[in-house]
């Protein structure tokens, strides 16, 4: 069995014509979101092999707020392929990742995201909100096995589901 865990980068300035779209940042929100999702990940105590983003500034921020919420000793990856993908694009990168990794983090973009969960499960997100996470249990032992609906959601959380849970 190999988990897969995607996470949508979180809230980013807003577009600009001084500011290239690969090149915005997180804003205080996107930041105080990625950490809270970051939490929520070590709180399930999973054991996490592998990290890879797109290069855009607002996953690899993402990703290094994750990253140091889980306490992780395993380097982030960039993949180019990741940055704006379309459904079959991110498809293939996720079937060439090594085999002796089980439970993969990658983060990315919407609405290449939301295919893909879409793709690999059965389930229908209508919104992949930013900072969103989602686990997805897949029924297979190589990555190069992967195909369409071999999977099932194990969690689907956004930074509003975990906040809620913590109040109450």
């Amino acid at each position: 069995m190999k988990t897969l865990i995607l996470i949508r980068h979180a809230k980013a300035e807003e577009k600009a014509e001084t500011v290239k779209d690969f090149d915005r940042n997180l804003t205080t929100e996107g930041l105080k979101d990625a950490s809270i999702m970051g939490k929520s990940l070590k709180s399930m105590k999973m054991e996490i092999d592998a990290i890879v983003s797109s290069p855009a500034i607002r996953t690899i921020q993402t990703a290094e707020v994750i990253h140091e919420m889980l306490n992780s000793e395993v380097e982030i990856n960039t993949i180019k392929e990741l940055y704006m993908p379309e459904n079959t694009t991110i498809f293939k990168v996720v079937s060439k990742f090594n085999d002796h990794i089980n439970t993969v983090i990658l983060v990315g973009h919407n609405p290449s995201l939301n295919d893909l969960v879409e793709t690999l499960t059965n389930a229908n997100i209508d919104n992949f909100p930013k900072a969103a996470t989602v686990g997805i249990q897949l029924n297979i032992e190589r990555w190069s096995k992967l195909s369409k609906k071999c999977g099932s959601v194990l969690f689907f959380e956004t930074p509003k589901s975990v906040k809620k849970s913590i109040l109450i």
